[in-house]
């Protein structure tokens, strides 16, 4: 995956009751305090809501 800039960042891939979770290691220490929400991560869900972008020209 590309960082935007300014970002250096490692991901962490998960895979939870078939659903596929991808956090950024900078956003890790707000998703353990309970600032972010979980779904936020969950790739599968966010394609089942048609968050994609595969599929269109504009940003979801």
């Amino acid at each position: 995956m590309i960082s935007g800039p300014g970002r250096d960042v490692a991901y962490t891939r998960q895979v939870r009751d078939g659903h596929l979770h991808v956090v950024p290691s900078d956003a890790r220490p707000l998703f353990a305090a309970g600032l972010l929400d979980e779904r936020l991560f969950d790739v599968t869900q966010l394609l089942r809501w048609q968050y994609g972008d595969a599929d269109r020209a504009d940003i979801p």
